[in-house]
Parts: C-alpha cells; sequence; structure tokens
C-alpha cells in the first residue's frame, strides 16, 4: 500500500467526529475548547508508528461508526466540523505504510471510504454543530449557542455528562 499519493480535501469539507457524551471525552472537548489527535492506527504492532490525527468521517450516522472503540461508545456525541486541510484517510494511511492487513482489520470496524484524517487539532471555531442526548434529554448546539457552550464553563457544568459511558446518553434522540 505504501507509495499512493494522499487526497487531500480542497475547500471547506463538512465532516464528523463522534466521542463519548461524557465528561472525560465531550467535556474534555469543550473545557479544551479543541479535538485533540490520537493514535492514527497505521500499525497493527508498533503505537504511535505515523502521526497522530483527528479521525473524521464523512458519514453523519453514528451507527455507521460503532466498531471505532474498544470499551467506550464513542458514538454518542457527534460534532460537525467544517474544514479544508483533512486526508482522506485510504491514501493518507498508505503514503505511511499502513498494511494491507492492518488497513482491512481496521475495515472491519466501518467503510474506510468515508475516513479522514487531520494531522492537527480541530479547534472550536471549527466546530459548527454539537448533537447528543443524555438522560433522555437531547441536545444540539450551534451557532452563537455553542460559542458560548465552549466559552462557558458553567454551560458546560449544566449539561451534567456522565463520568462514564452509560446506556442512557446516544446522538440525536436514538437509544
Amino acid at each position: 500500500m505504501a507509495g499512493k499519493l494522499e487526497r487531500r480535501a480542497t475547500g471547506s469539507q463538512t465532516l464528523y467526529h463522534f466521542t463519548a457524551a461524557t465528561s472525560s471525552h465531550l467535556g474534555k472537548i469543550l473545557r479544551e475548547g479543541l479535538i485533540r489527535t490520537t493514535e492514527s492506527n497505521i500499525s497493527l504492532t508498533r503505537e504511535h508508528a505515523g502521526p497522530d490525527v483527528v479521525w473524521l468521517t464523512s458519514n453523519p450516522d453514528p451507527e455507521a461508526n460503532t466498531g471505532w472503540a474498544n470499551g467506550v461508545r464513542k458514538v454518542t456525541a457527534r460534532l460537525r466540523v467544517e474544514v479544508d486541510d483533512a486526508a482522506h484517510w485510504p491514501e493518507w494511511a498508505a503514503a505511511h505504510g499502513c498494511s494491507r492487513d492492518c488497513y482491512d482489520s481496521l475495515g472491519a470496524a466501518g467503510d474506510p471510504e468515508e475516513w479522514w484524517v487531520r494531522e492537527r487539532p480541530v479547534r472550536a471555531s471549527k466546530v459548527v454543530e454539537l448533537t447528543f442526548k443524555v438522560s433522555g434529554e437531547d441536545h444540539c448546539f450551534e451557532g452563537a449557542d455553542l460559542r458560548r457552550l465552549f466559552e462557558s464553563r458553567g454551560r458546560q457544568r449544566a449539561l451534567h455528562l456522565p463520568q462514564t459511558q452509560s446506556a442512557n446518553v446516544s446522538v440525536g434522540g436514538q437509544n
């Protein structure tokens, strides 16, 4: 797979980042004002074999992305982002030496054709919508309401995000 050129988004592109609607996942994004980079998973044997990335997808459906995380259901909060420098994961992974075995293993968790990565954090200014449900209550923030949420610790605390994932937390009213 090595040697392929990577396709990059041209112009602004709408993509989605999924995370857990907990204080340790979504709460951290809100407190820090950014989505941090994490393991790129281009090796089955070596951690951080490639650059760390922010994982993004072109598919807004949380159920299409349930295989991503072990132990924590990381599809309970969806952040819609507008970025212009994401790389299409299949080409990016090939350019960074991801083996066919590794690619196929990761592909079992979803559709790699829908995956995009960004080698730097996504700042709050690039997040245009946040959708999640906690304790039976739907939450959707965009525009000025979303900006105020990122800027106010009091508003963040008022969300009452659980410490750990539970069955009563979901995206867009789905449980």
